[in-house]
């Protein structure tokens, strides 16, 4: 039997939590990081997030829109 410490169950926790929002937004950003927001109530913003703050003119302008 093997046993797993904290970190390992921390690191798989995270994965979990990872593929379970990659499902419910049908993201295909696996080896990539992607930026998904995501307003208060669930509903979904964007799914590009990553691309539009990194490439965007200005990325504080993008971010305050998607809060407005």
């Amino acid at each position: 039997m093997t046993l797993l410490v904290d970190d390992q169950l921390e690191t798989f926790a995270r994965r979990r939590k990872a593929t379970a929002i990659g499902t419910i937004f049908r993201t295909d950003h696996k080896p990539i990081p992607a930026l998904i927001m995501v307003k208060s109530d669930g509903t979904k913003v964007t799914k590009d997030g990553r691309n539009k703050v990194q490439y965007g003119k200005s990325p504080k302008a993008t971010i305050s829109k998607w809060k407005a």
